[in-house]
């Protein structure tokens, strides 16, 4: 099995780890005992057969997504602890590519079946860049958060990173903030 290093991170001594799939990318969330940290990583398994490079026009592309996100994340001496969140069934999102501007946009929605948040929706908004068959830029993840703490949905943004052709595109994301931390995988194919 070989993975493209999307901002794969390395675990020094990952545990009470999680690993899931959407298509050819694979994402896991964990901690790092070495580090003391909630940690998630993502990448593309293989060689994905994305097509053609697009020199120009403007490509639809029928997406999937899904993540793991920890939230909550709290550190006291020598111990650790968050929240993890699974998209139980994978988000849907409509991306378009305009090759001329080099831009790809999109944005999707899932109910989120965790648990905790059961039935609340949880979204990814796609503003990524295009150079020639290379995928950057941000995908933001609003995502429902306990409703102890007082607060409904929460956002954080993430590294956008994959590749895009004339049949589909693939990317991972990945992103941490003070409390948070969150990685997946966009897979999709052409609709037009």
């Amino acid at each position: 099995m070989v993975f493209h290093d999307y901002h794969l991170e390395r675990l020094t001594d990952a545990r009470s780890g999680s690993v899931s799939r959407v298509g050819l990318v694979a994402y896991a969330s964990g901690i790092d005992a070495e580090r003391g940290q909630m940690v998630t990583v993502a990448g593309i398994e293989g060689t994905p057969n994305v097509g053609a490079e697009v020199q120009s026009g403007v490509v639809k592309y029928d997406a999937n997504f899904n993540y793991q996100l920890v939230e909550d994340v709290s550190r006291r001496n020598t111990f650790i602890s968050g929240r993890r969140q699974t998209l139980r069934n994978a988000g849907q999102m409509e991306l378009t590519a305009d090759f001329g501007a080099g831009t790809l946009k999109g944005s999707g929605s899932s109910t989120n079946l965790n648990i905790l948040n059961a039935g609340l929706p949880t979204s990814l908004l796609v503003d990524g860049q295009i150079n020639g068959q290379a995928v950057t830029g941000t995908a933001t993840v609003t995502y429902p958060v306990s409703q102890l703490s007082g607060r409904v949905r929460s956002n954080i943004d993430t590294d956008l990173n994959g590749q895009i052709g004339d049949n589909g595109v693939i990317a991972t994301f990945t992103g941490t903030n003070d409390n948070t931390t969150v990685a997946g995988g966009i897979v999709g194919a052409a609709s037009n």
